[in-house]
């Protein structure tokens, strides 16, 4: 990837924008390793799945996430609607989409902000499916059929 074409992919990603995207702040690149490394703003109230497991977003992985609590329906409804909305948005911008689970989607204001949407473009393929990640599909399912 040359300099221009660096520059272009990071123009790229800060100007996309939409109220149920979090926002990128900077995209930098370590060459000899070949890693991109995205900034964002730190989110104190965590992922969809920290609300979910009723987590404290500072603790390891293995500590937060023991047994979820759920969320109630008018959540539920009102998360989906905005992750729905930033997964319309990309698609209409002809934006790739990866792998969508509720530990990259951020609540911020009571709005679901979808992140780690720039993924496709960096060449990233989503993880083999987990438990966790098809009960996320079963979510996004419920989702769809609540809102229609």
């Amino acid at each position: 990837m040359t300099d221009a074409n660096k520059a272009d992919f990071v123009s790229l990603l800060r100007n996309i924008a939409h109220p149920c995207l979090l926002p990128i702040n900077d995209v930098d690149y370590i060459i000899e390793r070949g890693i991109a490394v995205v900034l964002r703003n730190w989110i104190p109230q965590g992922s969809l799945k920290d609300e979910i497991y009723k987590a404290n977003p500072g603790l390891s992985y293995n500590r937060k996430y023991v047994r979820g609590r759920g969320l109630t329906l008018d959540r539920v409804q009102m998360y989906g609607k905005t992750v729905l909305e930033a997964m319309r948005f990309l698609h209409a911008n002809n934006f790739p989409l990866g792998h969508v689970h509720s530990g990259n989607i951020f609540i911020v204001n009571n709005i679901a902000c979808l992140s780690e949407y720039e993924n496709a473009l960096l060449g990233l393929q989503a993880s083999p499916p987990r438990r966790s990640t098809v009960c996320d599909a079963m979510i996004c399912h419920s989702l769809v059929v609540l809102m229609t």
